[in-house]
């Protein structure tokens, strides 16, 4: 597998989840949701199997391009949060 791989990160809000979720997209490929814990402490990592298929076109993908779009998601969802609470008592 030597061909380059991309990464997105799309904040959305989901009905399934309270907390804002990052969808992570590996070469357009939707293949995990990062969202808050639900102990608030830390992140949860959804893969679903329908993510991941080669039906899905998501079948295999690379590690290190993985783990870069996992911990963007993670930084997209602590930069919009504090954004949030910035706003809310009006902190520039």
């Amino acid at each position: 597998m030597s061909e380059q791989q991309n990464f997105e990160v799309l904040i959305a809000s989901d009905v399934d989840y309270e907390a804002p979720i990052a969808e992570v997209y590996i070469n357009g490929k939707i293949c995990a949701l990062v969202t808050f814990s639900e102990t608030g402490e830390g992140f949860d990592i959804i893969i679903r199997d329908k993510y991941i298929t080669e039906e899905a076109g998501v079948g295999r993908f690379r590690y290190d391009v993985f783990c870069k779009a996992i911990e963007a998601a993670k930084n997209k969802l602590e930069n919009r949060d504090q954004f949030v609470v910035n706003k809310l008592f009006g902190i520039e």
